[in-house]
């Protein structure tokens, strides 16, 4: 069965040790979810004088990173820089200058959700023209693969 991209949406946790049950606020306005996240294991020559083929090892392994960009849905709260409490949460991490990754929530169009923990690596955002929406951008690093969510009975 195929999944459509239509309906994803993603939402913020803390910090919290356990991602299953930590509480959530979801990232308004979101357009494009982009990148890639599971294992994938770097590549380490092992080659030798001797060798005739490359001997290719496997290395630290990389859990991915997805980049979130979308419309800014602003709020009247000066005190969150006027951003509604998802994007503020998000540019809040970004500016967390800890090691410590942030909980993520995904959840499909289908209704199936994905639990992931990641480092945010930044929150900008762009003005365009007279024809566009005031837009933002975050970058979120995976520091582990994805959880999914357990299923009843599981």
């Amino acid at each position: 069965m195929f999944v459509k991209t239509r309906g994803n949406t993603i939402h913020i946790g803390t910090k919290a040790v356990d991602a299953i049950t930590d509480t959530y606020k979801e990232v308004l306005g979101v357009k494009t979810m982009s990148g890639n996240f599971g294992s994938t294991a770097g590549q380490i020559d092992g080659s030798v004088l001797k060798d005739d083929y490359v001997q290719t090892l496997k290395g630290v392994r990389n859990a991915g990173s997805l980049q979130v960009a979308g419309q800014t849905v602003e709020s009247e709260d000066d005190a969150k820089d006027f951003l509604d409490e998802g994007q503020f949460k998000l540019k809040q991490a970004a500016e967390d200058d800890s090691d410590d990754p942030y909980n993520f929530k995904i959840v499909r169009g289908n209704g199936r959700t994905w639990f992931l923990k990641a480092r945010v690596f930044g929150f900008t955002r762009s003005l365009g023209s007279n024809t566009n929406l005031n837009d933002f951008q975050s970058t979120l690093m995976f520091t582990e693969p994805p959880t999914p969510e357990p299923l009843p009975g599981d």
